[in-house]
């Protein structure tokens, strides 16, 4: 397929709303206790030594609680051990079975996320041998999660790379759970990153020629963040295509990664495909795994042209590594 002139209309529509409910209440006390003078000037004399330790530092088990309680909290929490005083006349003596402290800390939390991205396109395309394509296609994202009674603790933003993803029979991409090791970013240290689930594959580059994709080098987008941007740059005839009349178009291959990160490579004729239109439209969708984890997200939907004439998407994927 060469492409001679075209006409492409797209458009996108996108929601996303959130909720968040949480109750927290923490309660602590200590049962007070009487003292003799001749209890209260030992307790002098080796108070200055119970200051400087925390009885917690020599107890897992409390150590381990007060660590919680302050995540929980964000405020320091300082455990106090309750100890019997030496029997004396003038001492109440403590209450058998009671330790004297207590310690209440409830949580509650509700998290609600509903996300909707639409994206359609039409247009109509004339080939250099005179035929006339018309094509209309639409794309409906959608998800929704809830969770509640959740504790988490998280450590900086998972760096995002966004390579280019072509979907087959009508779907969006979508990620997997699984991960496999990858240098996404090309800089010699291979990350985990999330499978593509069945029905899309990236598009790539074999710069090399070795038969495989060894780096996110060969991938269009993880080096400049922009993947329709880098495909642009072999558009040779400038009419916003990649098609035939592209020397890069037999070159490109579509890949299909493996769990060892290696791969099937199939080149765009295998799989009919004409040309990819370089124009694109932000649809911003999360993509998430089990337990509303953190896989990637969709940044921009475009499209490409079988050679029958059907219209399918092409996607600009956010990895998180």
């Amino acid at each position: 397929m060469k492409i001679a002139a075209a006409t492409v209309a797209m458009r996108a529509q996108h929601l996303a709303v959130q909720r968040q409910e949480t109750r927290e209440s923490l309660r602590t006390w200590r049962e007070p206790v009487r003292i003799s003078d001749a209890g209260r000037a030992k307790d002098a004399a080796r108070s200055q030594a119970a200051d400087a330790a925390d009885p917690a530092d020599d107890d897992p088990r409390m150590l381990l609680i007060r660590r919680m309680l302050e995540m929980l909290t964000g405020r320091p929490v300082k455990v106090y051990r309750a100890e019997a005083a030496p029997a004396a006349p003038q001492a109440a003596a403590p209450e058998q079975g009671r330790a004297g402290y207590g310690i209440e800390y409830d949580y509650h939390a509700v998290r609600e996320e509903a996300e909707a991205t639409r994206y359609s396109a039409q247009g109509v395309i004339r080939t250099a041998d005179g035929k006339e394509i018309a094509f209309t296609l639409n794309l409906d994202m959608s998800r929704h999660y809830r969770d509640e009674v959740s504790v988490s603790f998280r450590a900086g933003d998972a760096v995002r790379k966004d390579p280019l993803v072509l979907n087959f029979d009508g779907s969006a991409a979508q990620l997997t759970d699984q991960r496999f090791l990858f240098d996404l970013d090309a800089d010699g240290n291979q990350e985990q990153v999330a499978t593509l689930a069945s029905g899309s594959a990236y598009l790539a580059l074999d710069r090399n020629a070795n038969g495989a994709i060894d780096s996110g080098a060969e991938l269009f987008g993880p080096a400049t963040g922009s993947g329709f941007a880098e495909l642009a740059a072999y558009d040779a005839d400038d009419n916003g295509w990649i098609d035939e009349s592209d020397a890069v178009y037999s070159r490109l291959r579509l890949w299909t990664p493996a769990a060892d990160g290696s791969g099937a490579l199939e080149t765009l004729a295998a799989r009919e495909i004409g040309a990819l239109f370089l124009g694109r439209i932000a649809t911003p969708f999360e993509l998430r795994g089990n337990g509303n984890s953190e896989l990637g997200a969709v940044a921009a939907t475009g499209l490409y042209l079988r050679e029958d004439g059907q219209a399918e998407t092409l996607q600009e994927i956010d990895l998180s590594v």
